[in-house]
């Protein structure tokens, strides 16, 4: 059965008016990451996130709307600069990559837990 449910929740990690728009996991995908342990569960959880997370209103710390999780982002150094590779070219990485582990628990939590209707059913 294909997966639509989708549910919005506030992410207070972000500020009180964070929001988190999210294809509702399937089952098995829960039973899979319970299964999994230490580095395996890390990063099945940042690809889950990113298979998951529809869209959000998130923003980095000078409050610029940060991309979604999956989407490619330069890696920047201390200065703010773009660090660039051995061929000069700029290092990119995964938004969900430069999660804070706050956040990241944040949104794993949101992702694998169920809401108050769906534990009555």
């Amino acid at each position: 059965m294909p997966r639509s449910k989708v549910r919005t929740v506030n992410t207070p990690i972000q500020g009180d008016k964070a929001w988190v728009v999210f294809r509702v996991p399937s089952v098995g995908e829960v039973e899979t990451m319970s299964r999994l342990e230490d580095t395996e569960a890390f990063t099945a959880g940042k690809n889950l996130i990113v298979e998951h997370v529809i869209k959000w209103n998130w923003a980095d710390e000078n409050n610029v709307p940060l991309p979604l999780p999956g989407e490619m982002v330069p890696v920047l150094d201390e200065k703010g600069e773009p660090v660039l590779d051995e061929d000069g070219n700029p290092v990119e990485q995964r938004v969900v990559d430069d999660c804070t582990l706050d956040e990241f628990a944040e949104l794993s939590e949101i992702l694998l837990s169920r809401s108050k209707a769906e534990r009555k059913n």
